[in-house]
Formats: C-alpha cells, sequence, structure tokens
C-alpha cells in the first residue's frame, strides 16, 4: 500500500497530520487506509510532443510567409490556416502527456487526470477492477461500463496492480457494510 504523503489533488504536505482528516489546502477527504498511485507523463513524448508542434508550426508559418510574399499581403484565413494545425497538435500533446492520479478515499475511487479533471466514483458504482491478461492492462468497470486501459499506465506491474485491487475490495466490503447498517 502507498500511504499518503501528499494530497493528491494539490500536493499539500500531510506529514503530522491526523490520520482521519481533510487537507487543509483543498478540502481532500483522506483516512488511514487511502492510498494513492501517480503516474507522471513520460518527458520523452512531452518533448517530442514540443518539438513535433514547433516543427510542424514552423514549416506552416514559413508557407504563409512564402504565400504572403507572394501574393504581396497575408490574410486572416492564411493566419488561422496556420494555427489550427499547431493548435490540434498542443492539444493532442496536452492530452497524452497528462499526469494521472487515483487514489481509493472514504467515498469512493478517485481519478485526477492532468490538473484540473477529477473523477470521484462512490463506491457503489464501481463494480468490478480486473486485470485483462489478453491486453495486458488494467481494466475498471464503472456501472455498466468497461473503462478499458484508464488505470493501466499507473501500475509498474501486475502485483502492483493487485495491491491496488486488494484496496478497491476491501473499501468496497467496507462502504457495502456501512450501506447496510445505515438502512
Amino acid at each position: 500500500m502507498k500511504p499518503l504523503t501528499l494530497c493528491p489533488q494539490c500536493k499539500y504536505s500531510l506529514k503530522g497530520l491526523p490520520a482521519n482528516h481533510n487537507c487543509p489546502e483543498c478540502g481532500f477527504e483522506y483516512d488511514a487506509e487511502t492510498a494513492a498511485w501517480h503516474r507522471q507523463p513520460s518527458r520523452f513524448w512531452t518533448s517530442f510532443g514540443i518539438l513535433l508542434t514547433l516543427f510542424f508550426g514552423g514549416l506552416f508559418l514559413n508557407g504563409a510567409v512564402n504565400k504572403a510574399r507572394s501574393a504581396g499581403s497575408l490574410d486572416m484565413l492564411d493566419i488561422i490556416v496556420v494555427l489550427i494545425p499547431v493548435f490540434m497538435l498542443c492539444i493532442l500533446i496536452r492530452k497524452f502527456s497528462a499526469s494521472l492520479t487515483i487514489a481509493t478515499t472514504p467515498r469512493g475511487l478517485w481519478i485526477k487526470k492532468g490538473r484540473r479533471h477529477v473523477t470521484c466514483v462512490p463506491w457503489d458504482q464501481v463494480q468490478k477492477v480486473f486485470w485483462s491478461v489478453a491486453s495486458r492492462k488494467c481494466e475498471l468497470k464503472i456501472a455498466s461500463k468497461v473503462r478499458m486501459n484508464l488505470i493501466s499506465s499507473i501500475f509498474e506491474d501486475q502485483a502492483d496492480f493487485e495491491e491496488f485491487k486488494a484496496q478497491v475490495e476491501t473499501r468496497k466490503q467496507v462502504a457495502e457494510e456501512k450501506s447496510c447498517s445505515e438502512s
């Protein structure tokens, strides 16, 4: 298990704080059993994407400048034609180089992609977490939807995944017992 030392949401240090608490910086709820797994984007792919964007941006800009020289002016359509591919490459780079954090909280499975996209799936909606032998990837089934490869890249190997799976099953069982005792 990977105990929390930093808040998964804002990276505030949780050292010295009580086991059952909220992050004083952002309010993230955690307890002694909360565990988090984190994947940083690959520096290689991020750097490659930036270089690719600069290369294609330069090509498109060069084409627009050459057209402006031959035509005598550069109109708004030329600028848009240059900016659209560069903008699309920036979006792709951001999507594929986003960090990913997953945590097992008292309320549910907490997933953060990139800087802002946070999802908390309540434990009663998490149906199954399993390792697909065929694809060698982790799969997450949430309320009749299978989210393939959503969290696979976080786990270094199948043993790391098994640790996560055991944590999820324990949390689900505790949540079910809690809901049964309340009704």
